[in-house]
């Protein structure tokens, strides 16, 4: 989407929604991501469900993206890309602590990254081979650990100096 709002502004001097207005409903403009929800109120659950019944790739690149700023939030670096070989680095380590508290189940880890290779050839390649049902079983991952990462976002901290996220330990006194 980014792209096409670079290249209708730059060259054109038009904005995407303006543009898809007339050809597209006000759900569409929603689900798309380019118009607010009327009733205010979004839920990331439903409108991947609904974005999984027009189009499950574009589900995938959505649930992606949305994974990604929930790390973006826990480490701090709001509006920032993550250096994925950094991210790499320490997120199996992240992962097996949330899953040694019983957030998320075993070989999240090794779902996460094949939801991140599915992700690359939705996004690198034009012909896609992947059953709905791998799919749909993506996108229910993706929800869970979307909703994972905003419970355990205050609970842990991200280290610059090391590059890991800990958790952050109670103090009693």
């Amino acid at each position: 989407m980014a792209f096409f709002h670079r290249l209708l502004d730059e060259h054109y001097s038009l904005q995407l929604t303006e543009t898809l207005e007339p050809y597209l409903s006000s759900k569409y403009l929603e689900l798309l991501g380019l118009a607010k929800y009327k009733s205010g109120n979004f839920n990331e659950d439903r409108h991947l469900d609904e974005l999984i019944k027009v189009s499950p790739e574009f589900a995938i690149l959505t649930a992606f993206r949305d994974i990604e700023h929930q790390f973006i939030k826990i480490i701090g670096l709001e509006n920032s890309k993550l250096d994925y070989k950094l991210q790499k680095l320490h997120l199996e380590t992240f992962f097996g602590d949330l899953e040694q508290k019983g957030f998320l189940k075993e070989n999240s880890y090794q779902k996460y990254n094949e939801l991140r290779a599915l992700r690359n050839k939705i996004a690198h390649q034009s012909e896609l081979d992947v059953a709905n049902n791998d799919l749909l079983e993506k996108i229910k991952f993706s929800k869970q650990l979307i909703s994972t990462l905003q419970k355990v976002k205050s609970q842990y901290k991200f280290m610059p100096d090391t590059n890991e996220i800990l958790p952050i330990e109670n103090k009693e006194t």
